[in-house]
């Protein structure tokens, strides 16, 4: 897999989850869907293994990510739209100022 992880920023949220990756590690999913948009080609051209649901709707990957290095995605700019969108508690409890 081409090597091409998050840039190292300031910003607090930035820095949790370059140490944290719990959402990526399998703790809190056993697979992520693939969504409208995401390039199935693409991300398999990048390295990550997908697979089709067994009800033959849908496709996914499972985890913990073959794209995790250590608590940094390799995919990061290329990464799915559900990985895009997702905020765990601890994050959105960061970003709302209720921890710092």
């Amino acid at each position: 897999m081409p090597s091409r992880k998050a840039p190292h920023a300031e910003d607090p949220t930035s820095r949790l989850c370059q140490v944290c990756a719990i959402c990526c590690d399998g703790t809190l999913f056993h697979a992520v869907e693939l969504q409208p948009g995401d390039s199935p080609d693409r991300l398999r051209a990048l390295g990550l293994p997908l697979r089709r649901r067994p009800s033959g709707r849908g496709t996914r990957f499972a985890q913990p990510c073959a794209a995790l290095d250590g608590c940094l995605c390799t995919l990061y700019k290329d990464r799915p739209a559900y990985c895009r969108r997702f905020d765990c508690a601890l994050l959105a409890s960061v970003r709302g100022g209720r921890l710092s």
